[in-house]
């Protein structure tokens, strides 16, 4: 099965938060319907996400769609991530922590870590931080896709 598939049956069977799952589908859909390369970086980068989080005893207890989201909006630009992560802070505060200068644009979607809950933090922190790794990997066999 192809990434984009992979990820769009993915997304189809978790339940979420906020409607997060539909906000990824617009996104998808969009990406596709005008023939945007980033459709494929951002399907085999939220699954090399997962696979990272799969494999990393580190990352065991970590809910899979906290790494998935992230990961599949990494690429969106500042007005997609307006369009289609204005209600969801967590992802948010992970992609602001990952990409200030990007999203300064989007400066309401600036979330800046210690506007979460401190419990949550934590959480975002090891995301941010599976995601930083996950991209170097991505970069580095990007050829490979």
């Amino acid at each position: 099965m192809d990434p984009v598939s992979q990820v769009r049956k993915i997304n189809s069977k978790w339940f979420v938060q906020g409607r997060l799952d539909k906000a990824a589908e617009s996104y998808l859909n969009d990406l596709e319907s005008t023939g945007d390369p980033r459709l494929l970086e951002s399907c085999t980068f939220a699954l090399t996400v997962l696979q990272a989080a799969n494999s990393n005893k580190k990352f065991y207890d970590l809910d899979r769609k906290a790494c998935f989201y992230p990961a599949l909006f990494y690429f969106a630009t500042p007005s997609e991530s307006q369009r289609y992560l204005a209600p969801h802070k967590f992802t948010q505060s992970i992609l602001s922590s990952l990409k200030p200068k990007r999203l300064k644009a989007s400066v309401s979607l600036a979330v800046p870590l210690q506007k979460i809950a401190p419990t949550t933090q934590d959480k975002a922190k090891w995301v941010a931080t599976l995601l930083r790794s996950s991209l170097r990997f991505h970069k580095t066999n990007q050829h490979l896709t």
